[in-house]
């Protein structure tokens, strides 16, 4: 198994208004109802009649910052459990529609949600798939051309395979084919890293982001809107103060569209890194997290609960 650093260097500035949910993203993203039950049964994860879409607020897991960190969690010991992944869905839902011409907020004559059932092979493949780039963000901006160089010599997984066929052109004089080194050779060369092997790393990440949000839209947020999630102080002050000048708040904002819950969960991984997020790594479960505050050694009280019981 792969040794992971166990110390991440970040400087006070940059924990200072780290990654947060900015309000106005949280109820304007996704309507993604859960199944009343979610049965895994035979290997498969199959969504039963009724959902939760009846509710107030309707159900948003965007909402939560927590969704893209817990999918990473289950693969923290290698394939998660049947009750893991059933906790997991019951919470969140299955990952893509079954009918990519309705909303994900539909719900079909015989009660179900637009979910399409999953083998637990491909849900896993997915969980652990997440986690491994979301670990190679983090390598990447700690600059860990050991962890990273690592994976592309000895890849373990299939982002690592990937990594691995994407940066060797680049290494190996002896490549057959010259066209494509040359190629990853001038991808390295203009880069802002001095180091080919993060500069090659760093497209690589770029790209599998760039492919999973395909279907993800950037949508607008009117102007005089008070950002759901606002503290009811804030809601106070900002009617004040549209009350006395309305044209002083005006602020057209930016939202998402995302068609399905695995784009929100990738949609979370893209904030973390083009905020430059500053990441630690869980003492408990090695996920890494969001380094604020900067005490914080654990990514949820689940993982702070283990860890005081294993000292």
């Amino acid at each position: 198994m792969r040794k992971r650093a166990k110390v991440v260097r970040i400087r006070k500035n940059e924990v200072e208004g780290s990654f947060e949910f900015e309000a106005a993203w949280l109820g304007e993203i996704m309507v993604w109802p859960q199944a009343t039950r979610y049965k895994v049964a035979a290997g498969y994860i199959d969504p039963e009649p009724g959902s939760n879409l009846g509710g107030f607020p309707p159900p948003a897991p965007f909402a939560d910052p927590d969704l893209a960190l817990s999918f990473a969690r289950l693969g923290a010991r290698g394939e998660p459990s049947p009750q893991q992944i059933e906790k997991w869905v019951s919470r969140y839902g299955l990952l893509i529609r079954r009918d990519e011409g309705l909303p994900g907020d539909h719900i079909s004559e015989d009660g179900r949600v637009n979910q399409k059932p999953m083998e637990v092979r491909e849900f896993t493949r997915e969980a652990i798939r997440f986690r491994d780039l979301l670990h190679l963000y983090t390598e990447i901006r700690e600059s860990d051309v050991t962890a990273v160089t690592q994976r592309s010599l000895e890849p373990h997984s299939a982002v690592d395979q990937e990594l691995a066929a994407y940066v060797q052109p680049a290494l190996e004089e002896e490549y057959p084919d010259k066209w494509e080194r040359h190629e990853r050779v001038l991808e390295a060369f203009f880069s802002l890293s001095l180091n080919p092997v993060l500069a090659l790393a760093d497209r690589f990440l770029a790209d599998q982001l760039s492919e999973s949000l395909a279907g993800v839209r950037l949508r607008t947020v009117p102007g005089f809107q008070i950002p759901h999630g606002a503290s009811e102080e804030d809601k106070r002050s900002l009617m004040m103060s549209l009350m006395i000048a309305p044209s002083s708040k005006y602020t057209l904002r930016f939202s998402w569209h995302c068609p399905d819950l695995i784009s929100a969960i990738y949609l979370q991984l893209f904030l973390l890194a083009t905020k430059n997020t500053p990441m630690r790594f869980c003492k408990a479960c090695q996920t890494p997290f969001p380094a604020k505050p900067k005490h914080k050694r654990f990514c949820n009280s689940t993982c702070r609960s283990n860890g005081r019981n294993h000292r």
